[in-house]
């Protein structure tokens, strides 16, 4: 039997190096393609999420709308008479709210690409 030479030794180094960066290239795709699907499923949540905290902001400022008009016609015809400070209050609160909502919403659906500036 004859003993291996340097040339062959080399070849498979060679070899060797050739399959390790195939199989890092490969990889290298595999997680790319993983990033991808990933990044798609979230922008679909964060499309559903959107659409459903419209919705909830929409309802509550109706809501602010129909108290005000209740109020107002509720003095004129003597049917709604909360005092003052309910309705100052309940305005207040609900505005501070929706404007949080907001804020916190668009916050995560677009998020800061400098990370760093998170505690």
């Amino acid at each position: 039997m004859s003993e291996p030479s340097s040339n062959d030794f080399n070849q498979a180094i060679g070899q060797a190096a050739q399959n390790q960066q195939e199989e890092s290239r490969r990889l290298s795709l595999q997680a790319e393609k993983d990033r991808i699907a990933r990044d798609s499923e979230i922008h679909s949540w964060r499309r559903d999420y959107a659409v459903r905290v419209y919705k909830v902001i929409i309802a509550w400022l109706i809501s602010d709308v129909v108290l005000v008009l209740l109020y107002g016609f509720g003095e004129q015809y003597k049917f709604f008479l909360p005092d003052k400070s309910v309705i100052i209050a309940f305005i207040t609160s609900s505005t501070v709210t929706v404007i949080g909502l907001f804020a916190i919403v668009m916050r995560w659906l677009f998020p800061s690409a400098d990370k760093s500036k998170e505690g």
